[in-house]
């Protein structure tokens, strides 16, 4: 997998506003200082603008609002007969996934 994005396949720094990554919160939306501060405990990682990691990193089931667009959970998280597409992820606690743009 780590081959098909190319934010991590770069022999480079990310630099701020290259397209590479974004820090999301459980909303979509950029994380706030105040969010980076208290260490997030639910976050998305876009890279490339193509592939989601959705993290929850607490001890309850939440609902994580993905960025606008298809997202299709990809294997392991999905059969690739049987991908699951969704706008909101129901994320277990301490789960993770990953998710590409449709």
């Amino acid at each position: 997998m780590r081959q098909q994005i190319p934010a991590l396949t770069g022999n480079s720094w990310w630099e701020e506003g290259d397209g590479n990554v974004r820090w999301l919160n459980k909303n979509a939306q950029p994380l706030s200082a105040d969010e980076w501060q208290n260490g997030p405990k639910l976050m998305q990682i876009l890279l490339s603008d193509r592939f989601l990691i959705a993290i929850n990193a607490t001890l309850e089931v939440t609902d994580i609002v993905l960025p606008e667009g298809e997202w299709r959970a990809v294997p392991p998280f999905a059969g690739e007969d049987n991908p699951v597409i969704t706008a909101v992820w129901q994320g277990p606690a301490h789960g993770l996934c990953v998710f590409q743009r449709g």
